[in-house]
């Protein structure tokens, strides 16, 4: 049964991969000789026993745990035998626009985000509309089932690409305007491509991944966000307590490369960007068209033309976010209020 904790298996020959529900029994059994795996191996060796495309695998992970994990395993790192923890496989994405265009013919990768999902879904990580509860049970009919169009319809759910950290707790007092946190509060942590949200019973509190300007893991389980308050003008340090602070720490790496990669990626490759095929016909318009030399002309008269709506430009972190992001939105009153605010 899913309410049942998957168990390790400590052999010296070899090392069980589980999958979603908890509690399953293993889904990949991996013989071994000499004490150790690398975790890309690892990887590879399950995603094959699980008809799953070499090119896909970028895209999942080994972890330490199942439906909470304590840790995502780096490509290079050694997992030695006997292996007293529960190891698993799970879906490691949080570019859903690249995951959507890569695993829409892969068959074994959906299954395994089929049945990742599900279990989301149950434990209330993924939010679905009551207008996805008929097209779910459509897509789960045994006799007829729709792993791909299942996966497709969660992708669109609040929640997915989302990571939740469920019981942690507050190690110090800060209080800044609005915001008020405690020792020994009890927290849950939301993560996403936008920012980090830190959210109680009665409280919500977001601040965006620019806004963060450092982080480290203290001693024991303990991790410090250095933040900016933009309406007070200083940082101030929040420090958190949880089991899962280095599966948290792989979790803020993600999400800040794909930030830089947005960063650096080229204008004419970013989504929306028309892209004009080279043509004869364009290279004779370019180099002896009038309308471009009349165009030039009025350049030269205004050269500074542009530079004056350079600071609405500048900054992104207050501007609408997708239907995806509504969990985040939710603390933020206003476009001109503080962005951290305690509803």
């Amino acid at each position: 049964m899913a309410a049942d904790k998957s168990k390790p298996v400590p052999r010296k020959d070899k090392i069980c991969v589980w999958t979603f529900p908890e509690g399953s029994q293993p889904a990949v059994r991996v013989q071994i000789d000499g004490g150790k795996i690398r975790t890309a191996d690892l990887l590879e060796i399950a995603g094959k026993t699980l008809e799953i495309r070499a090119n896909s695998l970028p895209f999942f992970g080994i972890f330490r745990g199942i439906d909470n994990p304590t840790k995502k395993y780096g490509n290079n790192e050694i997992i030695y035998l006997p292996c007293r923890y529960v190891i698993s496989i799970q879906r490691w994405s949080f570019d859903v626009p690249r995951e959507q265009k890569y695993l829409k013919t892969d068959a074994g990768a959906l299954r395994l985000v089929y049945v990742q999902c599900r279990e989301d879904i149950r434990s209330g990580r993924l939010k679905p509309k009551p207008e996805h509860v008929p097209l779910m049970k459509e897509y789960r009919n045994p006799a007829f089932p729709c792993d791909k169009q299942y996966v497709e319809l969660c992708q669109t759910m609040f929640g997915y690409g989302y990571v939740f950290l469920s019981d942690c707790t507050v190690q110090n007092d800060v209080k800044v305007k609005d915001v008020r946190l405690k020792e020994g509060m009890k927290v849950n942590l939301i993560a996403n491509r936008r920012g980090l949200m830190i959210k109680s019973d009665k409280t919500a509190f977001f601040a965006p991944w620019r806004k963060i300007r450092r982080w480290s893991q203290a001693q024991g389980d303990s991790i410090h966000f250095e933040i900016y308050f933009t309406e007070e003008f200083r940082f101030e340090w929040v420090e958190v307590e949880t089991e899962q602070v280095a599966y948290l720490m792989s979790v803020i790496a993600e999400f800040v490369y794909l930030m830089k990669k947005e960063c650096d990626e080229p204008e004419v490759n970013r989504p929306g960007t028309e892209r004009k095929k080279l043509t004869w016909k364009l290279i004779k318009n370019e180099l002896f068209s009038t309308e471009n030399k009349s165009d030039e002309s009025e350049d030269e008269d205004e050269p500074c033309q542009g530079f004056d709506n350079l600071d609405e430009e500048a900054s992104t972190d207050d501007e609408a976010s997708s239907d995806g992001e509504e969990g985040a939105k939710a603390a933020l009153p206003s476009r001109r209020s503080s962005q951290y605010h305690f509803s």
